[in-house]
């Protein structure tokens, strides 16, 4: 789809009976708010909000990610948020599956992967040429209030998968010299924020494996959970020391010094940001859909933000 699409007149008549500014819409596995800013033909102005409540700058999602969104649920009959994510990089895979969800027609499901589906075959999201009544309910989780929806985000976690070891184990043992207190950066007990955790969901899952980008070594991921990622290598495994721990803030770190800065070297957060699992970590960035792999020798990533976003946004 051209990235310079606009909403036909049908699809964007839809699209105002279901959502307009003001309108806050939660995301379908952790119900996390996306508010309405404005409603346009070349897309649709968003803002989060960030763990310490203040909202995010503006996002632009534009009208090829919902296009593209309708034409894969009409082709397949179902949508899974992360095929959105892979297939097409839509990076507010979440934001759009979760607008789709108020199309009549069209279902949620949160089991084993959230996504979306067909309910009546006469329903064809790009092909619905009017829109619900004036009188007819919309399809508005901005209902639920939002102290719920953080409450219900803190008590739950997404599928068991993506958290329990292989085969039930117990999570990978933890390296104590990866907790050591913060050295001003950032604190090295912090856990996944639940944005950055759903993004790490959508790319990777237990049982997948990840090459680090310059010497092509594998790491298996083994398990997820909001305290990190456990990590089986041939070396570990040859070793008999089984998966390895990388915990969240080597992650977070290196993402939001990717995102404010606009790039990042595999040196730099070894040596500035102490990240000591620096290739494995590179790797997994660079699997988002708006990490691009500047070099391999050395390893450098630059953040190229989907939707015209500028660094540190």
């Amino acid at each position: 789809m051209n990235s310079g699409a606009t909403f036909d007149d049908d699809l964007f008549r839809l699209l105002s009976a279901v959502v307009s500014a003001g309108d806050v819409v939660y995301t379908l596995g952790w119900a996390r708010p996306n508010f309405v800013e404005s409603v346009g033909r070349d897309g649709i102005w968003v803002s989060t909000e960030r763990a310490s409540g203040e909202r995010s700058d503006l996002l632009f999602v534009p009208a090829w990610a919902v296009i593209n969104g309708c034409k894969a649920l009409r082709d397949d009959r179902q949508l899974d948020q992360r095929d959105l994510l892979k297939r097409f990089g839509v990076s507010q895979s979440g934001f759009v599956c979760a607008l789709l969800a108020r199309f009549p027609g069209v279902d949620s499901v949160t089991s084993p992967r959230v996504g979306l589906r067909l309910s009546d075959p006469t329903n064809r999201t790009d092909e619905a040429s009017t829109p619900p009544s004036s009188g007819s309910e919309r399809r508005d989780v901005s209902d639920t209030p939002h102290e719920h929806a953080v409450a219900e985000t803190e008590r739950s976690e997404p599928a068991a998968s993506s958290r329990v070891a292989a085969g039930g184990g117990e999570s990978a043992p933890v390296d104590r010299e990866l907790f050591e207190p913060s050295d001003g950066l950032m604190s090295r007990g912090a856990r996944f924020s639940v944005e950055l955790y759903e993004r790490i969901n959508l790319v990777i899952e237990p049982g997948d494996e990840i090459a680090t980008l310059s010497s092509l070594k594998l790491n298996e991921i083994v398990a997820i959970d909001r305290d990190g990622i456990d990590v089986a290598t041939e070396r570990s495994r040859r070793l008999g020391k089984g998966p390895q721990r990388v915990p969240a803030w080597m992650v977070t770190r290196a993402w939001e010094h990717l995102r404010a800065h606009g790039s990042l070297s595999q040196q730099g957060l070894l040596d500035d940001l102490g990240v000591k699992r620096s290739a494995f970590v590179c790797a997994l960035l660079a699997a988002f859909p708006d990490v691009e792999v500047e070099s391999l020798r050395p390893t450098v990533l630059r953040f190229a933000p989907v939707f015209g976003a500028s660094p540190g946004s």
